[in-house]
């Protein structure tokens, strides 16, 4: 399942993450096992499992949470 986030708002968690973690966008790739450019334009895309985001919080010493609304519209 993808979580499709305004490209902004995937950019801005995952910049979040990297700011409190003080980790850097290459270091993050490469614990993810990819490439700095490959990383770059799936960040770009805003294109992101909800593993994939569980994954990134581990490596930034954060929890991903993923919640159902009701009646958010």
């Amino acid at each position: 399942m993808y979580v499709r986030k305004d490209k902004s708002d995937a950019q801005k968690i995952i910049e979040t993450a990297l700011a409190l973690s003080g980790m850097t966008q290459a270091q993050l790739a490469e614990k993810l096992g990819k490439s700095p450019s490959s990383f770059s334009q799936k960040l770009a895309k805003g294109r992101f499992t909800v593993e994939e985001y569980k994954k990134i919080g581990e490596l930034t010493g954060l929890r991903f949470v993923c919640r159902y609304e009701e009646n958010y519209l």
